[in-house]
């Protein structure tokens, strides 16, 4: 009898799992990464505290009535109020009235002024502090800095101007014109103070605007001369020679006129204001001595 083939028993249990895969060796983390990792990490620093706005109540307490603009040499007027001198100045310059009224309350004033010394420390010191800050402060600095270069001189040239002194306001329109005494070269402000002047027959003031007006084009070329001719019979040397010369051709586009240029030119040697310089009479004294036949002296200045 054939034995049977032994079974070979099975060994139950749970299946062998498959060997896990080796791990990958990861990178060492960048310079980078560590330096942006700990900046996220670092506590964040406090903003500095912007500067708070202006207080448009204590602004409008500040500012001139008449320029709107924080004044930088500030007066107080009859009314109580403060302004910034120059404006206030030109505004009691509108009318030769003793009195005038306020830019503010319309109340009858007299024109007299004080400076306000107290008014402008504030100022300064408000916007030092930058408790004023933003456009008006930085206007207000610029205009501060302008005012400072002016001569003693010229600011009280300028009062006296605004006063209706006609030399005064010569003064003032040379120093515009010139750019002298702290004052920035400025034309219109020369025209406008020599025209000031001008209208108080102040022959040396009419002389220099028609001279400015010059060349200037067409319109205005007659203007100055009108404007020379006007100061040539006030007696002004310069402009009397300015004539001479044109009528003879020289500098202007005139008709020539033999007899005109001879007139001027005499009434150069006789002018009672003798504003021309050297340089200009020796030009005009060797021009009609030498093309037009006068006896010029040689002793003539």
């Amino acid at each position: 009898m054939e034995s049977a083939t032994p079974v070979k028993p099975r060994r139950i249990g749970l299946a062998v799992p498959p060997p896990m895969p080796p791990k990958a060796t990861q990178a060492p983390k960048s310079a980078t990464a560590t330096s942006t990792t700990a900046a996220r990490k670092r506590p964040l620093e406090p903003k500095a505290p912007s500067a708070p706005a202006p207080d448009p109540a204590l602004l409008a307490e500040l500012k001139c009535p008449i320029s709107l603009e924080l004044p930088v040499d500030p007066v107080t007027a009859e009314d109580g109020r403060v302004y910034e001198r120059m404006k206030l100045l030109e505004y009691l310059s509108l009318t030769d009235a003793p009195k005038v009224r306020s830019p503010v309350t319309g109340v009858i004033m007299g024109k007299t002024v004080v400076s306000a010394f107290q008014m402008r420390n504030t100022i300064e010191r408000l916007v030092e502090s930058k408790v004023i800050a933003g456009p008006e402060a930085d206007r207000w600095k610029r205009a501060n800095e302008d005012f400072k270069i002016l001569s003693p001189e010229f600011r009280e040239t300028v009062v006296k101007a605004h006063q209706g002194d006609a030399k005064a306001m010569r003064d003032v329109g040379v120093a515009y014109r010139d750019g002298d005494h702290g004052a920035k070269e400025d034309d219109e402000e020369a025209h406008k103070w020599f025209l000031r002047a001008g209208m108080q027959d102040e022959v040396a003031s009419t002389t220099n605007r028609a001279v400015m007006l010059t060349g200037e084009g067409k319109d205005k070329d007659v203007v100055a001369a009108i404007e020379m001719t006007r100061a040539a019979m006030l007696g002004s040397e310069h402009a009397c020679g300015c004539l001479a010369l044109w009528f003879s051709n020289k500098g202007m586009r005139v008709d020539p006129c033999p007899a005109s240029a001879h007139y001027w030119y005499k009434r150069m040697r006789k002018a009672t204001c003798r504003n021309s310089c050297t340089t200009y009479k020796t030009a005009c004294n060797e021009h009609f001595k030498e093309r037009e036949g006068f006896d010029v002296p040689s002793d003539e200045d």
